[in-house]
């Protein structure tokens, strides 16, 4: 397992542990979470048969009914 950050960023533990093993004790005691491999969650996939891209301009219709006749003057 490689350290995601701290100083020895992308160190393997094994490897940090032969040239700063202090390091991998304060770690293990203030930071523990650093020792634990990252899990990832798995994300439903949302299937629908229309696209869920978002369009600015969909209720936006043109009113072709509007009489502006009376409007002119």
């Amino acid at each position: 397992m490689k350290f995601r950050s701290g100083k020895y960023i992308g160190l393997t533990v094994e490897h940090v542990k032969t040239i700063a093993p202090w390091y991998v004790k304060w770690v293990s005691e203030n930071r523990p979470e650093m020792l634990k491999e990252r899990t990832f969650k798995s994300i439903a996939v949302k299937t629908t048969t229309q696209s869920t891209r978002y369009d600015p301009y969909e209720g936006i219709k043109p009113n072709y009914d509007l009489d502006i006749t009376e409007y002119k003057k």
